[in-house]
């Protein structure tokens, strides 16, 4: 894990070769106020929660299952405040400490558990508006333990009513990918709505999946500040429900070859 400082006052959290950056720290940066045309995948998964909701009588409650630097939960609390209560679970206790010691994440109202994140999911039973993912291994390869049909309904099961799943995913290669289409037909096995964003129009571009089991809604009018609202307006435009692959494998703890998708879409012409 390295920091590093290319300018005043940011950093990124880089894991392994350094390929891209996991987290980033911009002390610069007011998310309350600032609108950037530039939106890091961060600013549109902060806008999903915009989307459900607001429960009676408590705040929205959120899971993170990767935490790193803690960019995703540092957004939250500057757009949602109080409103939000954000537990996230991190598989490696060294970059906890680096993220309080370096990224500010020791300002932020957040309960940290050091755990596997679905083993985490299995036995923890709460119930969540928003569970996000956003977890690696190798830097770019997502856990295959974080993709299959029993995974997604572990985490269906631990959604509160009106709740969305969320999920970054790298994908390599190829604008229409075959691992994004893998792993939206599996989510298709267990929530009746499956929706993609390709938030870059480039080969190698971030994707956000959404799902759920009640229709996805774009609000009318939202408190969100000028940054949030920004980047949910950009989300709903990027934002297509996913056609069923039925020649595409349903990914299973018995059969999920995650490699071998990721190695066809980058070498597939």
């Amino acid at each position: 894990i390295r920091i590093i400082e290319p300018a005043a006052g940011v950093r990124y959290m880089q894991f392994d070769s350094g390929f891209g950056f996991q987290s980033v720290y911009n002390t610069l940066l007011n998310l309350k106020e600032d609108t950037d045309s530039s939106l890091t995948y961060y600013d549109y998964a902060a806008s999903v929660l915009a989307r459900i909701p607001k429960p009676h009588e408590r705040p929205y409650k959120v899971l993170c299952i990767g935490l790193a630097g803690g960019t995703l939960p540092r957004t939250l609390h500057a757009w949602y405040g109080a409103d939000v209560r954000m537990t996230a679970v991190e598989i490696d206790p060294v970059a906890t400490d680096l993220a309080k010691e370096y990224m500010g994440l020791a300002e932020l109202p957040l309960e940290i558990v050091h755990a596997d994140g679905r083993t985490f999911a299995t036995h923890n039973e709460e119930q969540y508006d928003y569970i996000y993912v956003d977890a690696y291994q190798n830097e770019l390869q997502i856990p295959w333990q974080l993709t299959t049909k029993e995974f997604w309904s572990v985490l269906e099961s631990r959604l509160a009513p009106n709740g969305i799943v969320g999920m970054n995913i790298a994908a390599l290669g190829q604008t229409k990918s075959g691992l994004v289409n893998a792993l939206a037909r599996t989510q298709h096995a267990v929530f009746q709505f499956v929706s993609n964003a390709t938030l870059e129009e480039r080969r190698n571009a971030s994707h956000l999946l959404i799902a759920s089991n009640t229709a996805f809604t774009v609000p009318t009018t939202t408190s969100l500040p000028p940054r949030g609202a920004y980047a949910m307006t950009q989300l709903s435009a990027k934002l297509e429900p996913v056609e069923v692959q039925t020649n595409l494998p349903i990914l299973t703890d018995d059969k999920a070859p995650i490699e071998w998708i990721m190695a066809k879409d980058l070498y597939s012409n």
